[in-house]
């Protein structure tokens, strides 16, 4: 049906999100043949800065009570995360020449190395790491992120772009 070839778009770079789950996570890909798992979605990049700064975007603590009231709702809180992202909360284009969106950019690229930092040791795409272990992982990587002051910046630039 087309559907596994149409993940092989003509730009090299691709944002992943999570489709589901508490907190959304975003990460960019630089792998053109990789097949992306169905509980992710992806969208194509034509640089990497335009894709670190849907990353930090993604990755600021606000988007999730931004998309919540799009969300569905399960036993353990919000859920499905999908495509509410892009009609939930409305992401500026990016644009190179704009200072707030060059900040986002350093932002998460600051982001990025912190979850390297704090990843290091675990394989990602191993089998052997229990969900638990994913889960405090992923944990960690939040708590260094609030403890270091970066998800506050992310999240006034955020608002700002947004005019919130």
């Amino acid at each position: 049906m087309g559907q596994l070839e149409a993940q092989f778009p003509e730009s090299n770079l691709r944002v992943l999100y999570t489709a589901s789950g508490s907190y959304m996570a975003a990460a960019v890909l630089d792998q053109p043949r990789a097949v992306i798992e169905h509980k992710l979605y992806w969208a194509p990049v034509a640089t990497r800065d335009e894709g670190d700064y849907l990353c930090g975007i993604l990755n600021a603590p606000s988007i999730n009570r931004l998309v919540e009231p799009f969300q569905s709702k399960g036993a353990f809180g919000t859920r499905d995360f999908d495509k509410h992202v892009w009609t939930g909360a409305p992401i500026p284009k990016f644009d190179a020449a704009d200072t707030r969106h060059q900040k986002i950019v350093e932002l998460a690229n600051h982001d990025a190395a912190v979850a390297t930092k704090v990843t290091s040791g675990h394989d990602p795409l191993s089998s052997h790491i229990a969900v638990r272990d994913f889960q405090r992982i992923r944990a960690d990587i939040r708590n260094t992120l609030d403890s270091d002051g970066v998800q506050t910046q992310l999240d006034t630039l955020l608002h700002e772009l947004r005019g919130l």
